[in-house]
């Protein structure tokens, strides 16, 4: 039983709107930029100015046990909406603005908003990875395991190795 949080991505601007703690332990926040309107309009041919963006943080792990996740504001709130509205997970709103959700391992994707739509919290919980490769599966031919091989990370290409 575990859950794993992904490693934060650096980047120059920066958005600290949220403490989180996972099962008690603080975790940093991934900083994403999004459109600052909830609404969609036709593709006027470039992206959005700047002007119309906002910062945002959020959080992506793996879990296959349900977990605890605090959130702590930097201004409190004391309003609350989770999405989608059909997402259940026990939650709590204490008076200093703090949110306590125990969050089931399934939990897929959500959003936390004590400010309404802007400035939300994205939590993106995925199943534990599982990368072993089974050497007797039927979908692996001998002939692909015992070959060496390298994989240009950047484009995924696979190069095979003639001995």
């Amino acid at each position: 039983m575990a859950v794993k949080v992904y490693k934060v991505t650096k980047v120059a601007d920066v958005c600290e709107d949220y403490e989180v703690f996972v099962n008690g332990e603080k975790v940093e926040l991934n900083t994403a930029r999004v459109s600052a309107y909830p609404f969609n309009r036709r593709w006027p041919g470039h992206q959005r100015q700047k002007e119309q963006t906002e910062l945002v943080n959020f959080l992506s792990l793996e879990a296959d046990e349900d977990f605890e996740l605090r959130i702590v504001p930097k201004i409190p709130s004391l309003t609350l909406r989770i999405r989608p509205k059909t997402f259940y997970a026990e939650t709590r709103l204490f008076a200093n603005g703090e949110i306590v959700m125990r969050v089931p391992k399934n939990a897929g994707q959500f959003t936390v908003e004590p400010y309404g739509r802007n400035k939300a919290l994205h939590v993106f919980v995925d199943p534990i990875s599982n990368y072993k490769i089974d050497r007797n599966g039927e979908r692996i031919s001998e002939d692909l395991f015992n070959r060496q091989c390298t994989v240009n990370e950047f484009t995924n290409n696979i190069k095979y190795i003639e001995e």
